[in-house]
């Protein structure tokens, strides 16, 4: 085999990879925004919306179940989400399902924010991965001049195993903001939700 031939090899190896991947996200309407420490951020719109959905991935030095037990750490998720300032639970409906009340502080201009959410829980054992899912529920409980109600928040992590005691972390997320806040701004601050969160989390489980 030539040194040609290995090259041209080599160079149909790499732009298949490369359709392959971009098949990927064009056919799920994913398009790349922003990259940062090796963590690249993709965003979309939902249908009817006019604020995007943001999606991001890490591979951690964990196991799934290191991976959960820290994502269910209400007393620590302030130190890794950004700008979540408190998770109180509501009311644990069972083991894999609860309603939680989630206090968010955005940098300024935009004001505080809250929201109730159902979280639940998934495993599914065919495709080997874990689910945690959050969903605005409403206003379960009485809104406050202190905090502006976000209307809809749709999140989901995803958990898979990988090899060598390794996981890799999905986050997807998508927030309807509520209030007078522009679009840009809106979007601007929900596309360093994943990002920053990711990076912080991936800190936290890699150091232990």
């Amino acid at each position: 085999m030539t040194i040609n031939s290995t090259i041209n090899q080599i160079t149909t190896c790499i732009f298949i990879a490369i359709y392959l991947v971009c098949g990927v996200a064009e056919a799920n309407n994913w398009r790349p925004i922003k990259e940062q420490q090796g963590i690249q951020i993709y965003y979309r719109y939902p249908e009817g919306s006019r604020f995007r959905q943001y999606q991001g991935e890490i591979v951690v030095n964990a196991k799934p179940d290191r991976v959960v037990r820290l994502l269910q750490d209400l007393e620590k998720i302030s130190e890794w989400h950004y700008r979540t300032k408190q998770v109180t639970v509501l009311d644990m409906i069972d083991m894999t399902n609860a309603y939680v009340h989630i206090i968010n502080t955005p940098p300024w201009p935009i004001h505080a924010r809250d929201v109730v959410c159902k979280v639940s829980l998934g495993i599914d054992e065919a495709n080997s991965h874990i689910s945690i899912t959050l969903t605005s529920v409403g206003d379960q409980l009485p809104v406050t001049d202190q905090y502006i109600r976000i209307p809809k928040l749709e999140a989901e992590w995803l958990i898979r195993p990988l090899s060598n005691n390794t996981s890799s972390v999905r986050y997807q997320v998508h927030m309807e903001p509520g209030g007078n806040i522009p679009r840009w701004v809106s979007n601007s601050f929900a596309m360093d939700v994943p990002l920053l969160s990711l990076i912080k989390l991936r800190q936290l489980l890699n150091s232990t």
